[in-house]
């Protein structure tokens, strides 16, 4: 259960990344 959860946040931590290098 843990895992899966930590899985989400830093999937949604990269997904952010991504979002905010392409606007920069």
């Amino acid at each position: 259960f843990y895992l899966r959860l930590e899985e989400k946040l830093h999937a949604k931590e990269v997904e952010t990344n991504q979002i905010q290098a392409r606007n920069q």
